[in-house]
């Protein structure tokens, strides 16, 4: 069973890794690659994100003004439309911190997840 891994990261250098890996920085590519093994589960559908995979950041809802939270969306997530992807990783959100409202906002093929704490 593969194992879901969140990452922490302070929150302009999460965005910033964030914005390099979209931009196909080799470097930010590298990194993500250390931080995140082929053997990590898809943070929406649970399996293996294997060689073809996509990065997926937030606010962390626990501390949303200083930390960002990273995961991995496998490829087969990653092909599915844009709604339905969305939706899907919405109520994950909302299954893994219930008390908190989250907005994605579509800045990217995954979309960013801002928390509002209320």
């Amino acid at each position: 069973m593969p194992e879901l891994v969140l990452r922490n990261l302070p929150l302009f250098a999460g965005f910033e890794l964030f914005r390099r890996f979209k931009n196909r920085n080799p470097d930010a590519i590298e990194t993500v690659r250390e931080m995140f093994p082929a053997s990590s589960a898809c943070f929406i559908c649970d399996e293996p994100v294997g060689a073809d995979f996509d990065l997926w950041i937030s606010d962390d809802p626990d501390n949303p003004r200083r930390l960002s939270v990273l995961s991995v969306i496998c490829g087969d997530c990653m092909a599915q439309p844009a709604q339905v992807r969305l939706r899907k990783l919405r109520s994950v959100v909302r299954a893994v911190w219930p008390k908190v409202r989250h907005q994605i906002r579509s800045v990217s093929p995954v979309g960013v997840l801002r928390a509002a704490n209320r």
